[in-house]
């Protein structure tokens, strides 16, 4: 039973605002918000610039629109994480595939592997085959790459105990040099597979972090020869690639000075 002489009416409107983000299946604008919770509109600016400073919700880049974070969430199981990642990233790999027209993915580690949780297809008549629920080597593709380059130790020793599989003449199989080339990707920020898991495919990809400054998952693209070089790729693809999974890291509640090196 409520006392209202204890009550403490912001912080119960800035509650009733979460409350209303996390049941809302689109990002909400101030005026919308302000009639929801039945509020002025200073007083809705006011609750989201606060939440907002404190990394409970997002702003949606170059839009007045609003979205909850996960760092409420922070006790949530990482199985739970990895299910929670694919739904933030779905509005974002599909604006990316838009903005670029190629195959898009979102990958996690898992049983030693590349699971993908997500794949769209690219909207030109040339595709590259992939699906959710496919694996795929972590040595020889982008995604596998960003996951293994910040992996535990304990994950290369084990894939390296045998002799890593070689599927093209530009797949790394020694593990000196697939080490070293890992702690390039590392500390660039992103992997490139070119023609190392395919012959005529190319593959960018950039890590996704969560609110510990962890690598839960990898964002990336797909391509083909036929219409792109590494080259290219880089140049045309790269930003946007490493943009989206900036943007997927945010809403899992990840911050820049949080990251593991």
């Amino acid at each position: 039973m409520t006392d209202n002489n204890y009550d403490v009416p912001s912080i119960r409107k800035a509650i009733r605002l979460i409350r209303l983000l996390c049941d809302s299946d689109k990002p909400l604008g101030v005026s919308e918000i302000s009639r929801a919770l039945d509020i002025n509109k200073n007083m809705a600016f006011r609750l989201l610039y606060t939440l907002h400073d404190e990394g409970w919700v997002f702003q949606l880049p170059g839009e007045a629109r609003y979205m909850i974070s996960l760092k409420p969430f922070e006790v949530i199981s990482q199985s739970i994480y990895k299910i929670t990642m694919r739904n933030a990233a779905s509005d974002v790999l599909a604006d990316l595939r838009k903005k670029i027209g190629e195959s898009v993915y979102l990958g996690v580690l898992y049983e030693d592997c590349v699971l993908l949780v997500e794949h769209l297809d690219g909207t030109s008549s040339v595709k590259i085959a992939g699906m959710v629920g496919g694996r795929y080597p972590l040595h020889c593709n982008a995604a596998g790459k960003v996951l293994l380059a910040h992996a535990d130790n304990e994950v290369f020793e084990r894939l390296s105990s045998s002799e890593f599989q070689r599927f093209t003449q530009n797949t790394i199989c020694d593990p000196g040099k697939l080490r070293e080339h890992l702690q390039l990707v590392k500390s660039q920020g992103w992997a490139l597979d070119n023609e190392e898991h395919g012959k005529g495919i190319i593959c960018f990809a950039a890590p996704v972090y969560d609110h510990t400054g962890e690598v839960i998952g990898a964002l990336g693209t797909s391509l083909t020869t036929i219409t792109h070089s590494a080259e290219s790729v880089l140049e045309e693809m790269a930003h946007s690639v490493i943009l989206a999974s900036e943007q997927v890291s945010l809403r899992m509640g990840y911050a820049k000075h949080m990251e593991k090196k």
